[in-house]
């Protein structure tokens, strides 16, 4: 596993709309490996192997670039006012280390939070539309990685580690994705949706630990079985773990029935195959220090090679598409 990419990744400033830094991480990083990068305006950026085209089943295996943060709305006496960009988790009442990025300029600044107030001090003048987001730093805690943006630079990670090691030569037409505002808006996933209608897709994000449910760290990605985004029957879902059990590689399930990932883009757009929202498990979502398992990490790298090198897999999932 390359820890010095995701410490790239996890380094890089990307608000919804703003996402140019990872972006530029992910276009090197798949050309390296010899794939074809096209952009979807600023909405999405497709990597494929062109000798793979039209071979069936087609994969589609996606990540968002962008995460929480916030933008400056007004200017007081040098003080900033902003609004949240998606939902950053943030703590009340204590000034937070953030960076203040103007394009490529950078600035150090400190935010604090009030109920429902935003206030951001800079050493440099503020300009309004000014983006806003912790400071990127990872760390590594034996088998934890703990940093901000892990959701979903952790996606970003895999799909740059399936463009290294799957198998080009196999015939599988697998496309890897990176989309921008999944946070706030929607639309990358929406466009994205429009422009590639595979047989499959796995939408790859974070979710939580939660003892309730028994979602725990070390014990492999997480399938959602419904949310705001998704609902997969139990049909498929048996199916889905069987295979899985099959290739050796542990799963866990959630369900809920609030919050959501890019999948709701692609049935709203018409597509007719299976989506499959594949979570990494994490504590502290959206703030400054989210945690993730290395291990958790490893085992969605590893499933996602395994059924992307696997023609009858593949063709397993498309058959349970249709009723």
């Amino acid at each position: 596993m390359d820890a010095e990419l995701l410490r790239r990744l996890v380094e890089c400033h990307s608000t919804t709309g703003d996402e140019d830094e990872v972006m530029a991480v992910m276009k090197e990083a798949f050309r390296d490996c010899g794939l074809h990068t096209a952009s979807l305006g600023r909405y999405a950026l497709v990597a494929r192997n062109g000798k793979n085209r039209g071979a069936e089943p087609t994969v589609l295996i996606c990540a968002h670039a962008d995460s929480p943060g916030y933008i400056v709305q007004s200017i007081k006496e040098g003080v900033g006012s902003v609004v949240e960009l998606g939902k950053p988790n943030v703590e009340e009442g204590i000034d937070v280390p953030v960076v203040v990025k103007r394009g490529r300029l950078k600035f150090k600044g400190e935010l604090r939070c009030e109920e429902s107030d935003r206030f951001l001090r800079c050493d440099e003048e503020l300009c309004r539309g000014d983006r806003v987001c912790f400071e990127g730093t990872l760390r590594e805690d034996g088998d934890f990685l703990k940093g901000p943006f892990l959701d979903n630079r952790l996606g970003c990670f895999v799909l740059c580690e399936l463009a290294r090691s799957l198998d080009w030569a196999s015939g599988i037409d697998v496309a890897l994705a990176v989309t921008g505002g999944e946070e706030f808006t929607g639309f990358g996933a929406s466009v994205l949706a429009n422009h590639y209608k595979p047989d499959i897709v796995f939408c790859l994000d974070a979710t939580y630990v939660d003892d309730d449910q028994e979602i725990k760290f070390g014990h492999g990605p997480v399938l959602t079985v419904t949310d705001k985004s998704v609902a997969l029957g139990q049909v498929v879902v048996d199916e889905f773990t069987k295979l899985c059990s099959e290739l050796g590689v542990d799963i866990q399930a959630e369900i809920y029935n609030y919050s959501g990932t890019d999948a709701v883009a692609f049935p709203r757009a018409g597509l007719t195959g299976l989506v499959f929202p594949l979570l990494m498990p994490t504590k502290g979502n959206h703030s400054k220090e989210e945690i993730a398992s290395r291990r958790d990490l490893e085992a969605e790298i590893d499933l996602m090679r395994k059924l992307c090198g696997n023609q009858d897999a593949l063709v397993r999932l498309k058959a349970i598409s249709e009723w």
